[in-house]
Protein backbone atom coordinates (compact mmCIF):
# COMPACT_ATOMS: atom_id res chain seq x y z
CA UNK A 1 0.00 0.00 0.00
CA UNK A 2 1.14 3.68 -0.54
CA UNK A 3 0.90 6.44 1.63
CA UNK A 4 1.13 10.50 0.39
CA UNK A 5 2.36 12.75 2.42
CA UNK A 6 1.17 16.32 2.64
CA UNK A 7 2.65 19.40 3.67
CA UNK A 8 0.44 21.76 5.91
CA UNK A 9 1.05 24.44 3.32
CA UNK A 10 -2.25 24.91 0.87
CA UNK A 11 -0.64 23.24 -1.88
CA UNK A 12 -0.69 20.01 0.71
CA UNK A 13 -3.68 20.43 1.74
CA UNK A 14 -5.53 20.68 -1.48
CA UNK A 15 -3.60 17.63 -2.60
CA UNK A 16 -5.38 15.85 1.16
CA UNK A 17 -8.24 16.87 -0.29
CA UNK A 18 -7.75 15.09 -3.80
CA UNK A 19 -6.61 12.39 -2.31
CA UNK A 20 -9.29 11.54 0.05
CA UNK A 21 -11.67 12.19 -2.72
CA UNK A 22 -10.47 9.33 -4.36
CA UNK A 23 -9.69 6.76 -1.86
CA UNK A 24 -5.73 7.23 -1.73
CA UNK A 25 -4.12 7.51 1.90
CA UNK A 26 -3.00 10.40 3.60
CA UNK A 27 -0.32 11.19 6.32
CA UNK A 28 -0.27 14.71 7.42
CA UNK A 29 3.32 15.82 7.90
CA UNK A 30 2.54 18.82 10.61
CA UNK A 31 2.02 16.26 13.84
CA UNK A 32 6.04 15.43 13.30
CA UNK A 33 7.05 18.60 12.24
CA UNK A 34 8.54 21.44 14.54
CA UNK A 35 6.49 24.06 13.38
CA UNK A 36 2.76 24.00 12.84
CA UNK A 37 2.76 25.39 9.01
CA UNK A 38 5.01 21.71 8.31
CA UNK A 39 6.68 20.36 5.68
CA UNK A 40 9.06 17.41 5.15
CA UNK A 41 12.09 19.53 6.00
CA UNK A 42 9.92 20.88 9.57
CA UNK A 43 10.30 17.66 10.66
CA UNK A 44 14.14 17.56 10.66
CA UNK A 45 13.56 20.72 12.10
CA UNK A 46 15.20 24.61 11.56
CA UNK A 47 18.56 24.57 13.51
CA UNK A 48 18.95 20.50 12.02
CA UNK A 49 18.25 21.12 8.40
CA UNK A 50 19.73 24.85 8.06
CA UNK A 51 23.08 22.71 9.35
CA UNK A 52 22.77 20.54 6.79
CA UNK A 53 22.16 23.28 3.98
CA UNK A 54 25.30 25.27 5.19
CA UNK A 55 27.30 22.10 5.27
CA UNK A 56 26.54 20.78 1.85
CA UNK A 57 26.75 24.68 0.09
CA UNK A 58 29.57 25.50 1.75
CA UNK A 59 31.59 23.97 -1.27
CA UNK A 60 29.75 26.42 -3.78
CA UNK A 61 31.79 29.24 -4.40
CA UNK A 62 28.71 31.55 -5.34
CA UNK A 63 27.08 30.25 -1.36
CA UNK A 64 27.29 32.59 1.31
CA UNK A 65 26.40 30.62 4.82
CA UNK A 66 22.51 31.71 6.31
CA UNK A 67 22.50 32.24 10.13
CA UNK A 68 19.62 30.94 12.07
CA UNK A 69 18.72 34.68 12.48
CA UNK A 70 17.65 35.04 9.13
CA UNK A 71 15.65 32.14 9.04
CA UNK A 72 13.93 32.73 12.20
CA UNK A 73 13.10 36.54 11.44
CA UNK A 74 12.01 36.38 8.17
CA UNK A 75 10.24 32.70 7.92
CA UNK A 76 6.89 33.74 9.05
CA UNK A 77 4.53 31.38 8.23
CA UNK A 78 5.97 29.86 5.38
CA UNK A 79 7.42 25.91 5.62
CA UNK A 80 11.31 25.61 5.77
CA UNK A 81 11.22 24.27 2.20
CA UNK A 82 9.61 27.27 0.90
CA UNK A 83 11.90 29.52 2.94
CA UNK A 84 14.97 28.11 1.27
CA UNK A 85 13.46 27.97 -2.01
CA UNK A 86 12.80 31.56 -1.97
CA UNK A 87 16.15 32.56 -0.05
CA UNK A 88 17.67 30.55 -2.55
CA UNK A 89 16.00 32.49 -5.72
CA UNK A 90 16.70 36.24 -3.88
CA UNK A 91 19.90 35.45 -2.64
CA UNK A 92 21.62 33.31 -5.06
CA UNK A 93 19.60 33.41 -7.79
CA UNK A 94 20.13 29.07 -7.91
CA UNK A 95 17.94 26.59 -6.96
CA UNK A 96 17.99 24.57 -3.46
CA UNK A 97 18.55 20.67 -4.32
CA UNK A 98 16.63 19.53 -1.72
CA UNK A 99 17.27 15.86 -3.06
CA UNK A 100 20.63 16.53 -2.39
CA UNK A 101 20.25 17.98 1.12
CA UNK A 102 18.22 14.86 2.01
CA UNK A 103 20.89 12.77 0.34
CA UNK A 104 23.59 14.88 2.38
CA UNK A 105 21.40 13.93 5.72
CA UNK A 106 21.69 10.43 5.16
CA UNK A 107 25.32 10.42 5.12
CA UNK A 108 25.37 12.05 8.95
CA UNK A 109 22.54 10.76 10.75
CA UNK A 110 24.56 11.34 13.61
CA UNK A 111 24.22 15.28 13.49
CA UNK A 112 20.69 15.51 13.82
CA UNK A 113 19.59 16.54 17.25
CA UNK A 114 17.68 14.00 19.76
CA UNK A 115 14.50 16.13 18.87
CA UNK A 116 14.90 15.46 15.23
CA UNK A 117 15.49 11.58 15.20
CA UNK A 118 12.42 11.52 17.66
CA UNK A 119 10.02 13.40 14.86
CA UNK A 120 11.65 10.90 11.93
CA UNK A 121 10.69 8.00 14.20
CA UNK A 122 7.44 9.29 14.81
CA UNK A 123 6.72 9.60 11.37
CA UNK A 124 8.08 6.23 10.52
CA UNK A 125 6.43 4.82 13.47
CA UNK A 126 3.10 6.53 11.61
CA UNK A 127 3.53 5.39 8.08
CA UNK A 128 4.09 1.71 9.16
CA UNK A 129 0.61 2.21 10.81
CA UNK A 130 -1.03 3.27 7.99
CA UNK A 131 0.37 0.80 5.52
CA UNK A 132 -0.54 -1.71 7.67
Amino acid sequence: MKVVLVDADRHGQRVARWCTREGAPVLQIAPFAERANGSIEDVIGTEDYLAAINSFYSHFAWFAQISLETVTQTIVTDTLGRFFDLHFEDHFQQCLNKVAVAIALTYEPQRLSGAALDRVERLIVALQNTVR
